[in-house]
């Protein structure tokens, strides 16, 4: 979820079906590099498809994993599995690495929606269930009701190498505190949304080609894939992790529909960790973008619960 102090909104669950750019600022990930981040399909009909793509979402592994979940795990927002009007804390989901779902969108702009996924089939998707502890979708509150917001997938089957070579690392306790005033990396599928959500201004392309929203327009249309951007990380506090989307000082943005992409310590490229999921900011994707830290104790216990749970 993206905020704006005390006025929120959902970036995942309940905008999945804007057609827009992904991360912006950001450059393609056709380097596989960022293999580990992946897009997330709810349940739930329009178009006639039946898997509608929703959030982000990170595979990861830990030491700590047991060996019948590794390659299994994978991370992505609490709200991104209780946004929906069933309001459920426990959810059947899917999950793909692939680069590009080849989706193809309503040209009705305003119902947003995919009619196609040319590139997502039985073979690069994989069926799971989400659990997350967030209590319940909320909206209109500050950046403390989304201490939660986290959600844990586990697969039906693991992910192979030859799809995702390296999974992101979890996190030590505590870990997050390190990245303080450095870069970190989000890589999503996600979209533009800027200010309205039924007009369409741009102002011109970055220097990737990608289209630049112009300050009160609505939404930009054009493909979803998997991009990445490096963003300063400015604040942490006991739960959240804010970073800088400030496009003049050259940083870019996770925003509508990048909810529950991770927040990445890449300086070892070698050895990616995963920090945090994207979960709110501010409306226009212009100021700071707030993730929920996966390097504490509360979110250890949970994972390791539910695996406990479902062996």
């Amino acid at each position: 979820m993206k905020k704006v102090m005390l006025t929120s909104w959902i970036v995942g669950t309940m905008t999945w079906a804007s057609p827009a750019l992904a991360i912006y600022n950001g450059t393609p990930d056709t380097d596989f590099t960022h293999q580990y981040a992946g897009l997330m399909f709810s349940k739930e009909t329009i178009n006639g498809i039946d898997k509608l793509p929703t959030c982000g979402a990170t595979l990861v592994d830990a030491d700590y994993i047991p060996d019948q979940y590794k390659r299994r795990i994978v991370i992505t927002a609490g709200h991104c599995i209780r946004g929906f009007s069933d309001d459920s804390a426990v959810r059947d989901l899917w999950v793909t690495f692939i680069a590009d779902p080849g989706m193809v969108m309503d040209t009705n702009a305003p119902a947003r929606a995919p009619v196609a996924l040319n590139n997502v089939t039985i073979m690069n998707t994989f069926a799971g269930r989400g659990w997350t502890p967030l209590a319940r979708q909320i909206t209109g509150v500050g950046i403390g009701a989304y201490k939660d917001d986290y959600a844990v997938i586990v697969l039906e089957r693991p992910v192979p190498d030859s799809m995702v070579a390296q999974p992101a690392l979890l996190p030590a306790i505590g870990q997050a505190v390190e990245v303080l005033k450095k870069p970190a990396e989000v890589t999503g599928y996600g979209t533009i949304v800027w200010g309205n959500s039924t007009s369409t201004g741009i102002s011109g392309t970055d220097a990737n080609g990608q289209t630049i929203p112009a300050t009160g327009a609505g939404n930009i249309l054009g493909p979803r894939q998997k991009m990445t951007i490096t963003m300063d990380v400015i604040s942490i506090n006991s739960w959240n992790i804010e970073q800088s989307m400030n496009f003049a000082l050259g940083n870019g943005t996770a925003c509508n529909g990048d909810s529950g992409s991770g927040i990445i310590d890449a300086r070892n490229p070698a050895r990616p960790v995963l920090l945090s999921t994207v979960s709110m900011g501010d409306f226009n994707c212009r100021a700071t973008n707030t993730s929920t830290r996966v390097d504490t104790v509360q979110f250890k216990n949970y994972l390791m619960e539910r695996l406990a749970e479902n062996p």
